[in-house]
């Protein structure tokens, strides 16, 4: 059986060779794929918000401090259980800064 391994030896590393090179590319592969979800998770939108007066007027400031970009759909202003007035959006996006 030792007499196999030495005469072919030659042909032994080139295999154990080849099979950790296919190891390392599936290993890439892997992470690369893991690392992809990763920042599609990661990435989301944050948003703060500011209110005040100005005299009479009531003001809101909305603002994305996130890294993923923030969609609006609706707004809905209402006093107490009364609703005063809504806003429906086709599109209104949100950008971070």
């Amino acid at each position: 059986m030792l007499e196999i391994f030495k005469s072919n030896w030659q042909v032994i590393i080139a295999i154990s060779t080849t099979v950790i090179a296919l190891c390392a590319l599936v290993l890439t592969v892997f992470q690369h794929r893991s690392n992809i979800k990763h920042q599609k998770i990661s990435v989301r939108p944050i948003l703060r918000y500011n209110e005040g007066f100005e005299g009479s007027y009531f003001w809101i400031k909305i603002t994305n401090v996130g890294l993923g970009p923030a969609i609006i759909t609706k707004v809905i202003i209402q006093k107490k259980v009364n609703q005063i007035h809504i806003w429906i959006f086709q599109k209104c996006l949100l950008s971070s800064n």
